[in-house]
């Protein structure tokens, strides 16, 4: 949902840089590859995962899905 596909049927991080999140997602049997922003300038490593967990519940309110709980990961 965050890189605007959400008829995608599977997605996978492809990579990381400075300014956000690289995605592949198979739409159809097709792969496109999106990228994500980061919404704060990532400084450390400690900042990557907390972006990551902010884009997965954003991603499941943009789908109208129930997060999982940490130990359910």
């Amino acid at each position: 949902s965050l890189g605007g596909l959400p008829e995608a049927t599977s997605a996978t991080m492809t990579g990381i840089d400075p300014q956000g999140a690289r995605f592949a997602a198979v739409v159809g049997g097709t792969t496109t590859e999106f990228d994500v922003p980061w919404v704060v300038e990532i400084t450390e490593r400690a900042t990557i995962r907390h972006e990551v967990v902010r884009m997965y519940h954003e991603a499941c309110t943009a789908l109208g899905v129930n997060p999982r709980d940490a130990e359910e990961h």
